[in-house]
Parts: structure tokens; C-alpha cells; sequence
């Protein structure tokens, strides 16, 4: 069986938009499958670090080191034999490590398409081009006060301050915007977790055009994939995901976030309600003069350090397509 390892998919967005979902949705289709979440790509690739750490160890090093990462674990036995490859050939390098085990892991699962669910490679767009022209992307935006309330339920993230989760919304939120469509045009789709629980039909539909295959209804049964993509140590925050659609599972927000918060979250993200139609709260008319002038000057100093943020990122992520071209 051919594998069409030259037009993967990358789901990406911030973290809690609803990726699992799209993810056990479009692997549930015949064609279509999507590896356990590795993080190989960002972490070994996307990362100066740990890409110079690997680079400057030796074969048997990089056998050790991957065989002790647990994400890397996730694809079982599958893992063994592609660090065997690895072990013998004389030139694979890191990225090609992470195309066979996009190929193999299709193989193994009989799929023909094969894609990758990270949401933080929403920061890696740029090496996602320059190894995958063609891939498909997909960034799933969600209202970012769901997004957040999530966060800070979910045992990976509810140790942050909503202050940090609403800086990574809106360094990542900026980052899709700036550069999906400019890099990769007409493969690159955004897509709402509220449309797709309202008709997801509609949105799946113009996906599986892309890639070349026929939707399929049955996708929408996903519940089985769901509980085959989900590792027992995230059902904690993923367990929704492995239930029916939950069409309703909007404005879980509201009650659980106090006037200021909101407050900050709508104005720091004005950008993001404004083009996706999310309705403000309008809390900041209840907040007192003092409150109103602090959120002003917070919302300077998000802009300030995002766009440090983002141009740090981008220097970053622009040495390592030229190291790894």
C-alpha cells in the first residue's frame, strides 16, 4: 500500500480548541489516520535545544534518549523497528526518523493518509513548509474564554495562571493568522470547534475534498478511534472527546470566570471575537474606573511581549530550516 507521505495532515491550534475532536473524526474515515501524539516533531525538530542536544550525540545516544521519551513509546512496537532502521542505516537523520514514523504508522493501520495532532506546532509553520510543502493544515479556533475555562480544569494546565493561558492565546492566535494562508495558500483551513459541532458535515466535507477522498457519515461514529488515539494518562481532560458530538458543549465559560478575567480576555483578544463572531460579555462596563485602566495597560504590555515572543519564535524556527534544509 502507498502512503501519501509528501501531504501529511497538521492539526494545530491552541491548546483545548477541539483538535482531538477534528483528530478522531477525520482518522475514523477509511483513508485517513493520525499518530498517537509523539510531540517528536516539535520537541526534537522544532526545539534548538534539543535538536543541537541530539545532533552532537552518537546513534546509540539518540537510540537511548528516544527509547526513554514516553510519547515516543506511545507507538509500541512500531518504535522499536524504526530506531532498528535507524540504528542501521548510515545517513537517516532526525526528519527522516519522523517521516517513516508518519509512514510506517499509516502502514500499519492500512491508511493511505496520515497526519499529526499537535496543537503547539501552530508555532512551527514555517518548518512544517520547509519539510511538507504540501501538507494540510488545519487550525481549529475555539472562543477563547471555553479555551481558557478548559485550561484551567485540565490537570496538564490548571497550574497556570489565566495570564499565561491568555498570552498563549494570543501569541498562537497571531501566529495562524500571520502565516498559515501566506505559507501554505489553499491548504491551509480554519476551522471553528462551534461549526463543527453545529454541522460538522459541512466543515469535514471540503477537508476530505482536499485530500482527495469521499466524506464519509460514518466518520461522525468516532468513539472507538477516540479511545485508540487517547493515552490513559490524558482522558482527564480528553474524555469528551471519546463520547458522541456534543452539539451543545458551548459557553462553558460562563460562571466560571470572575468579571475581570473576562474583562481582560475580551479586550487582550478583541481581534480574535471580532473575526470569528464571538458576542463579548461586555464585563468591563462592571468593572470600576481603576480595573478599567489596569486592563488598558495590561492589555499594552500583552501586545509588547507577545511581539517579542513572536519574533524570538520566528528567528528561532528560520535557523532551523536552515540548518536542517
Amino acid at each position: 500500500m502507498e502512503v501519501n507521505i509528501n501531504k501529511p495532515i497538521f492539526i494545530i491550534g491552541v491548546g483545548r480548541s477541539g483538535t482531538t475532536l477534528l483528530q478522531s473524526i477525520l482518522s475514523s474515515h477509511k483513508n485517513v489516520t493520525f499518530t498517537p501524539e509523539t510531540h517528536f516533531f516539535r520537541f526534537y525538530l522544532g526545539s534548538e535545544k534539543k535538536y543541537f542536544h541530539l545532533n552532537r550525540k552518537s546513534k546509540t545516544k539518540v537510540i537511548e534518549e528516544l527509547k526513554e521519551d514516553k510519547y515516543f513509546r506511545r507507538l509500541g512496537n512500531l518504535s522499536d523497528n524504526i530506531l532498528a532502521e535507524y540504528k542501521s542505516s548510515e545517513d537517516m537523520s532526525l526528519i527522516d526518523i519522523y517521516k517513516k514514523v508518519l509512514e510506517e504508522y499509516a502502514i500499519s493501520e492500512g491508511k493511505s493518509y496520515v497526519g499529526d495532532k499537535d496543537p503547539k506546532n501552530i508555532e512551527l509553520l514555517h518548518l512544517i513548509k520547509q519539510h511538507f510543502p504540501e501538507a494540510l493544515i488545519i487550525n481549529m479556533t475555539r472562543d477563547p474564554r471555553d479555551v481558557i475555562a478548559s485550561r484551567m480544569k485540565a490537570d496538564w494546565s490548571k497550574s497556570r495562571s489565566v495570564y499565561s493561558h491568555l498570552f498563549a492565546y494570543k501569541a498562537q492566535s497571531i501566529m495562524s493568522a500571520r502565516y498559515g494562508k501566506k505559507l501554505f495558500n489553499s491548504n491551509f483551513f480554519n476551522l471553528k470547534y462551534e461549526n463543527l459541532l453545529k454541522d460538522p458535515k459541512k466543515y469535514i466535507e471540503p477537508i476530505c475534498k482536499k485530500l482527495g477522498v469521499e466524506y464519509d457519515p460514518s466518520m461522525l461514529n468516532f468513539q472507538s478511534t477516540a479511545e485508540k488515539l487517547v493515552s490513559s494518562e490524558e482522558m482527564q481532560w480528553k474524555k469528551e472527546s471519546t463520547g458522541p458530538l456534543l452539539k451543545d458543549n458551548v459557553g462553558k465559560w460562563q460562571g466560571t470566570i470572575e468579571n475581570y478575567k473576562l474583562a481582560l480576555i475580551e479586550e487582550v483578544l478583541k481581534k480574535t471575537f471580532k473575526t470569528n463572531n464571538y458576542i463579548p460579555s461586555q464585563s468591563i462596563r462592571r468593572l470600576s474606573l481603576i480595573q478599567r485602566v489596569s486592563i488598558t495597560v495590561l492589555n499594552v504590555s500583552y501586545l509588547i511581549l507577545t511581539t517579542i515572543y513572536i519574533n524570538n519564535k520566528l528567528r528561532s524556527v528560520k535557523k532551523l530550516c536552515k540548518l536542517q534544509g
